[in-house]
């Protein structure tokens, strides 16, 4: 993160991270959290995806709505105020609405639980580290049930987060202004989270946006385009964060210092030190 920043050439506010989602065992005792032990003489605030039901240990929303794994959660809570983290940002069961996690959620009833299971989540939380705040996140355009089930209210979010790729799969995804228009007008795009926010009367967020290049072609590439265009949305709309995801993932790599994106990387210096 300091290399970033070093490169970026003015102080970084956000820090994204994630806690593992092995098992209980790795979502009460994070050992991220030391990585990030020099968070508060940078005054960063850090940024955590939260898994709500573990790969190893398996678990459902259902029990989760009942307050069977609070203990897990109030632990959790321990651990990040004891590490001096007791005021990060935490996106629960992040990318809820996609297909690819074990949290989830196919249908009504489902998103119903969500919510229920979102409110024992942070009310637990909360009264071990009143600072901690939640970032409502689902996925970009995957909305496979009425989503407005899985909202748990005002009181409980304080962040209406999705995470922004260039990526593209529309006919014409090659064209970067087309693809653009796609990821805000398109199904559960920008304009839709924005709506949506606006209503609930939340800031949006982005806890991950990045350029992509993907092996299946469907990345947008070193792509000024989206960059400047992310800029633009993010300071015209009221967006209370913005992570870029600096790393290579399985599905694609996004990070700038390895020179892949040269002319975007350029552009993202210069519009955000603007």
């Amino acid at each position: 993160m300091l290399r970033f920043q070093r490169w970026l050439g003015q102080p970084v506010a956000y820090a994204a991270d994630y806690i593992a989602a092995d098992s209980w065992h790795t979502i009460e005792h994070p050992d991220k959290l030391k990585r990030w032990s020099y968070s508060k003489a940078h005054h960063l605030r850090l940024v955590y995806g939260v898994p709500i039901i573990p790969y190893s240990d398996g678990g459902s929303l259902e029990q989760g709505a009942s307050g069977a794994y609070n203990a897990h959660f109030r632990r959790l809570a321990q651990a990040l105020k004891k590490a001096g983290q007791g005021d990060a940002i935490l996106r629960l069961g992040w990318e809820f609405s996609g297909g690819w996690y074990p949290w989830s959620v196919h249908t009504d009833a489902e998103a119903r639980l969500f919510a229920q299971y979102w409110r024992q989540i942070v009310s637990t939380m909360r009264a071990v580290s009143p600072q901690l705040q939640f970032d409502w996140n689902p996925a970009h355009g995957w909305k496979p049930f009425n989503i407005g089930l899985a909202y748990p209210g005002g009181a409980y979010v304080n962040y209406i987060g999705y995470d922004i790729y260039d990526e593209g799969w529309q006919s014409n995804f090659t064209d970067p202004v087309a693809r653009w228009k796609d990821t805000v007008n398109g199904a559960g795009g920008l304009a839709w989270q924005r709506s949506f926010a606006r209503a609930k009367k939340k800031p949006m967020s982005f806890p991950e946006w990045g350029l992509a290049w993907r092996d299946d072609g469907h990345g947008g590439g070193d792509n000024p385009y989206f960059v400047q265009q992310m800029h633009k949305w993010i300071v015209s709309n009221n967006v209370g964060y913005h992570v870029y995801f600096d790393f290579d993932a399985s599905d694609g790599a996004h990070a700038l210092l390895t020179g892949r994106f040269p002319t975007a990387a350029a552009a993202l210096r210069s519009v955000f030190n603007g």
